[in-house]
């Protein structure tokens, strides 16, 4: 028999399995991640880092460089869907901040908001626990929730060449420069254009690739990268100017690995060189069918985050999407 922990709802279980079974992922070497991938060393001093990614941007050029002393900026941050919990929002947020400093812009011409998508909105406590307490306090009313159903504050950009609908929050098209900040690329699902085109529009947008064939997690030809990358593409061309992305993959739930900054496309094209290493394809590692498929499935949903998880939900969202998926 093989013994073998599989995730189960707020820990593991160990079963026992016969000799024939095939294992994808699993333990594996000391330098290999707990799912058998390889690891990513966390970062000694995450706030250096953060700003070594910004001071050293792909593909464009620095903040400081890029805006006038009358800019409005736009700070975007991934929301508390994304199970990223140290600080690393907060570490990237101050960065940005500082580096708009130094073109002159003040703080009272930046606004920060959630990119939700349709999440609900968070609290002010839960936003305290996603960027810090002293952010919040500081931007006050500047700090705000996507709001995908807000019509005032939705710009319609028009569709792709393919018929995908693009709508985009109003901050995005006024601002100077938008800056996004991801905490967390999981597998090939979130990240890139993700960000954007899901965390800061609507429904009309995210119906073309929140569907059961585009719930991939797979790194490369993924097909809801794709249409993400179409709506990015058309996005920057409508507005006439590219978005500052800063991109994070996390060693652990709360500490940086590897982070970048620049344009989407560049620093998307880093984090899927990791994470291609990272998240080699399940599909391709057995190419029979399986009388019995197992796998344990932890108390985890994206769609039930601080709220009481539906188990039906998290075994087709987690499991077969988020977890297995690939």
């Amino acid at each position: 028999m093989v013994e073998q922990a599989l995730p189960y709802g707020d820990g593991t279980v160990m079963v026992e399995l016969p000799d024939r079974t095939r294992i994808v992922g699993g333990s594996g070497p000391s330098r290999r991640s707990e799912n058998g991938s390889p690891a990513v060393t966390p970062a000694a001093d995450q706030a250096k880092d953060v700003r070594t990614a910004i001071e050293e941007p792909l593909g464009l050029p620095r903040i400081r460089d890029s805006v006038s002393s009358s800019a409005n900026v736009l700070i975007a941050f991934d929301d508390l869907t994304v199970s990223s919990f140290g600080p690393v929002r907060r570490l990237a947020i101050e960065a940005v901040l500082a580096e708009l400093a130094e073109a002159g812009v003040s703080e009272q011409q930046v606004t920060l908001v959630c990119a939700n998508a349709l999440h609900r909105k968070w609290t002010t406590e839960e936003l305290a626990s996603a960027i810090g307490e002293d952010l919040v306090q500081r931007f006050g009313s500047r700090l705000v929730c996507h709001d995908a159903e807000d019509a005032e504050n939705i710009v319609n950009l028009g569709t792709t060449k393919s018929g995908y609908d693009v709508d985009i929050h109003r901050l995005v098209v006024e601002s100077d420069l938008t800056v996004y900040v991801n905490a967390q690329c999981h597998m090939g699902f979130a990240g890139g254009w993700k960000s954007v085109a899901v965390g800061l529009s609507t429904w009309r947008s995210i119906r073309w690739t929140h569907t059961p064939d585009g719930m991939s997690m797979s790194v490369r030809h993924n097909r809801m990268h794709e249409v993400f990358d179409e709506q990015g593409a058309y996005i920057e061309s409508k507005l006439g100017k590219r978005i500052f992305k800063i991109e994070t993959i996390l060693a652990n739930p709360t500490t940086v690995g590897r982070i970048w900054a620049g344009g989407v496309d560049e620093t998307r094209k880093a984090a899927l060189e990791v994470l291609e290493q990272r998240h080699p394809p399940r599909r391709g590692a057995i190419k029979e069918k399986a009388d019995v498929v197992i796998y344990g499935v932890p108390s985890w949903s994206p769609y039930a985050t601080f709220a009481s998880m539906n188990p039906i939900l998290t075994l087709i969202s987690s499991g077969l999407g988020y977890l297995g998926g690939y």
